[in-house]
């Protein structure tokens, strides 16, 4: 049986571009470039403020930005380990650190000012997007070889599920279990 799959296993005929590019149309998230964003981030730890974090959060908003010299942003709001500036993050490694929703919110917010409240696990952040870059979509020139790999790879499993369904079909599988283990009362049993 092993040899028939050896056998079974087809020589895929090379895909031309018009396969490809219908695969990488299909499957755009598996080749796409990720954006990148840097931003700085001014914690507000709810659990300190309470109900006040958000008047707080408008408060701080305010100074920032009507200030016009460059404010070291460490000194302002509350301490935070995970850092205050961040530089070509993807969206990955901004939800590794605050989460999937605030990673979402970070990429649709404009570039240049300070916004926010914008919650995370933690709390609230006000935010500034320094630069961003949107997730790309690359060309299948710029693919090629690795849509082809993933192409090959998906018509060989495509045709070993085949296979294997058809070996089912031939065969009846019974499971048998192991008879249970009689325990004695500890009496020479």
């Amino acid at each position: 049986e092993i040899v028939e799959e050896f056998i079974a296993e087809p020589s895929l005929a090379a895909p031309d571009d018009g396969e490809l590019q219908v695969y990488l149309d299909e499957n755009r998230d598996k080749f796409a470039i990720p954006g990148r964003v840097s931003y700085s981030q001014v914690y507000l730890d709810a659990s300190k403020r309470g109900e006040q974090v958000y008047s707080d959060a408008d408060e701080l908003l305010a100074e920032l930005l009507q200030s016009t010299v460059d404010i070291d942003i460490s000194m302002v709001g509350d301490s935070f380990m995970g850092g205050y500036r961040f530089t070509d993050e993807t969206d990955f490694g901004v939800g590794r650190i605050f989460g999937k929703d605030f990673a979402q919110q970070l990429f649709e917010l404009p570039v240049g000012g300070w916004v926010g409240p914008v919650e995370s696990g933690y709390g609230l952040h006000l935010v500034r997007i320094d630069s961003r870059t949107d997730v790309q979509i690359p060309s299948l020139e710029q693919v090629r070889d690795k849509v082809r790999m993933e192409w090959l790879a998906e018509q060989q499993r495509q045709t070993n599920d085949l296979l294997y369904a058809e070996l089912r079909k031939r065969y009846d599988i019974t499971i048998e279990t192991p008879p249970a283990k009689s325990f004695g009362t500890g009496n020479g049993e």
